[in-house]
């Protein structure tokens, strides 16, 4: 073939691979109809990475927006996640139990090519902003949630805040909530400093429009000044950190002044009486974290809506903390190095600045001839730890410490290496090793300050950043605080990429097991703990997760001598798995279950109690595996569902918190003992408040009313 014809063939057949669809992500139809089976229009669908496997915790959204049309259908896309994590597709929808379909990131082909959501009967919620004057106050943004999310049986790790559906200048619309439930409006305010919450019940009817407001949306204090620098030259669209500092706390934000050097800051609740530090710092990377001067503003008291001019502030150059140079193995400096300080501060009562403040740590880079200075953060600290972090360079034994104000510090940082290593082939199924692996200096702990962890891929793990020296490589299985394999390790100078010979044989001291656990009907396999268990003295144990695999099976590196495995459900009894393990079968059964009703409470002003409870039941097993234990959930009729190991009696103290208007007063809790039956029954059974303990709550609604 001619050479031109080869070259043309060649660019058509790459135009074919780059027009194909890109397997990295993934196209599937949603179809959403209410209870009836009518399809709903505009149902947002939300697509999050739900990680690490098995903890249904959110991580992050890739949601675009995409609302469902007027058949009740949206196309969305599945982008590629991680491998170890789960992808949820819902609905945006407030509801009591979080409608979400799981699959697993590993591969996106397994993700049917449509999914189908049945909607409960919902209606919709409005929410007005308003100041203590009934005037309308202009709303930056909103979130609906539960209003109780533990008593209303609400997973915040599986659904978070839903966002409204429409939205002008003082109200929110939520446009799909469940009937009957609790919720929790937080909205930010203009001119307000700090977020306010309404709270009320949402919609009772289906298609009901609910409307909530509440008087909570008054101004924040405005402080107003121009400033200079230490010249008195105006500081012209400067980044400066705003500190407030009260005795015991601190709180911090980063702002901008104007063209002339003006600044205004709205003061949150709770610090109206703090002292104002004003500091400036550079940004570039010469001058990263360094500080160019502060100033310290003793404001008057403030109330809500104030208005406060304070005449010009200049900034002052800070006390020297530390100063130093960062040179390499043979005494060259070390340029843009960052020096890091970790300082310990003892709380001053007077309100200065104190702990660690997000925008204001200790943090330099060194300059061309590897030098650094750190200055003060309003209060001298009791002791400082330096560490330093450089791209091709590190300390050869963790942090420094040092004592404040100390002057002409020489560190010295050696060539960086890399160490990599792998384990043994694991069983098929098996992602990677469940436990921790570490690298500390040659004669301390895992428990020091230099310890390093490993990165973990499958088989493979490696360190980053290891300075030459001698080293202890540590493999731990799930949750043990002892090494279950310990080797030495030699780091010699001059970097580079150092394999650790031979792999780690993870069978010479552990075996691997896989578990299927098998729950009763109306149990969630999902909410299934499953936990490995290592004695960590004489007297204490410690506890670490299983894996969950794909196909909902739990993997365990275990013992064969010490380890102990626990399966627990809040609704079912644990099951504890002792040596010698094998794969096998865990089969839960239902805990003793009752469900009650308190018989004399009085009248709660008219509000919708929220319970919390603590069952204790009559024996409890000394290792922290073989405690019973017992669960109470709140149904939303106000009937209280308890769980326990053991039928028999069982003392219940339960407590009340009772909201008035945009308050919420939690009551005294009281004593009663319930008789939980052998099996589980539809029947409620009446319990009722001692009498001495009745007369105290009732004292305490009479002084709410009086309120």
């Amino acid at each position: 073939m001619p050479p031109t014809l080869a070259l043309r063939a060649l660019i058509l057949s790459l135009a074919t691979v780059l027009a194909a669809p890109s397997p990295s992500q993934r196209t599937v139809e949603i179809e959403v109809v209410d209870h009836r089976g009518k399809p709903v229009l505009g149902v947002p669908i939300v697509v999050s990475r739900l990680s690490p496997l098995g903890t249904r915790r959110i991580e992050d959204s890739h949601t675009t927006a995409i609302a469902t049309d007027a058949n009740g259908k949206a196309s969305v896309q599945i982008p590629r996640m991680r491998e170890n994590s789960l992808i949820g597709i819902a609905p945006r929808i407030l509801t009591a139990r979080p409608i979400v379909e799981e699959f697993s990131a590993s591969d996106l082909s397994a993700i049917p090519e449509s999914l189908r959501f049945a909607l409960p009967p919902f209606g919709s919620v409005r929410v007005y902003a308003q100041d203590s004057k009934g005037e309308p106050r202009k709303m930056r943004s909103a979130r609906l949630s539960l209003a109780n999310r533990r008593n209303q049986r609400f997973d915040a790790r599986a659904q978070p805040e839903v966002r409204p559906t429409a939205h002008d200048d003082n109200s929110a619309t939520f446009g799909f909530v469940e009937l009957d439930l609790r919720v929790s409006a937080r909205l930010r305010i203009h001119e307000a400093q700090e977020s306010f919450s309404i709270e009320g019940t949402g919609p009772t009817r289906e298609r009901e429009l609910k409307v909530l407001s509440g008087d909570c949306a008054n101004p924040s204090p405005l402080i107003r000044m121009r400033l200079v620098d230490r010249k008195g030259s105006a500081l012209t669209r400067q980044p400066v950190v705003a500190v407030l500092a009260k005795p015991g706390q601190v709180w911090s934000q980063r702002v901008e002044t104007g063209p002339n050097g003006e600044l205004e800051q709205r003061i949150p609740r709770g610090f109206y009486s703090a002292r104002l530090y004003v500091v400036r710092r550079g940004e570039d990377r010469d001058l990263s974290r360094r500080y160019l001067g502060a100033a310290q503003i003793d404001l008057p008291a403030l109330s809500e809506g104030q208005t406060v001019e304070v005449e010009r502030v200049a900034l002052q150059e800070e006390p020297v903390l530390i100063t130093g140079h960062v040179v390499d193995a043979a005494g060259k400096p070390l340029p843009d190095a960052t020096v890091f300080c970790s300082a310990s501060y003892a709380k001053p009562q007077d309100g200065r600045i104190f702990g660690d403040v997000p925008h204001l740590s200790h943090r330099v880079c060194t300059d061309e001839n590897g030098r650094f200075e750190l200055r003060e953060m309003g209060a001298l600290p009791e002791s400082i730890a330096l560490n330093i972090s450089h791209d091709t360079h590190a300390l050869p034994s963790g942090p420094i410490e040092v004592a404040p104000r100390a002057s002409g510090l020489r560190i010295v940082m050696s060539m960086a290496s890399e160490l990599r290593g792998s384990f043994a082939p694991f069983p098929d199924g098996v992602s990677k090793w469940g436990g921790e692996i570490l690298l500390w200096p040659e004669g301390a702990d895992r428990d020091a300050k230099s310890a390093l962890p490993a990165v973990q891929e499958a088989t493979a793990f490696r360190f980053s950043k290891v300075a030459a020296g001698s080293y202890e490589l540590g493999v731990f299985l799930s949750g043990a605080r002892t090494a279950s394999h310990i080797r030495s390790i030699v780091v010699p100078p001059g970097g580079g990429t150092i394999e650790i010979d031979p792999v780690v044989d993870w069978t010479e001291f552990c075996g691997c097991y896989r578990f299927e656990v098998v729950v009763p009907d109306g149990v969630r396999s999902s909410r299934v703990q499953a936990q490995h268990w290592m004695p960590r003295n004489d007297t204490a144990w410690s506890g670490g997760g299983l894996q969950r695999s794909t196909d909902k099976r739990y993997t365990a590196f275990a013992s064969p001598t010490e380890s102990r495995l626990v399966f627990r459900h809040r609704k079912c009894r644990p099951v504890v798995v002792k040596p010698p393990f094998r794969d096998s079968k865990i089969t839960l059964e239902r805990k003793a279950e009752g469900r009650f009703r308190v018989s004399n409470l009085p009248d709660l002003l008219g509000a919708k109690p929220r319970w919390s409870a603590h069952a204790t039941p009559p024996k409890r097993g000394r290792a922290p595996f073989a405690r019973s234990s017992a669960s109470v959930i709140t149904e939303t009729d106000g009937i209280l569902r308890i769980f326990s190991d053991d039928a028999g009696a069982h003392d219940l103290r339960l407590n009340i918190a009772v909201p008035t208007g945009e308050r919420r007063f939690r009551m005294a809790g009281f004593s009663v003992r319930v008789e939980l039956p052998d099996k589980p029954s539809d029947t409620v059974m009446e319990v009722a408040i001692p009498q001495s303990e009745l007369e105290q709550l009732q004292a305490t609604l009479e002084d709410l009313r009086d309120r």
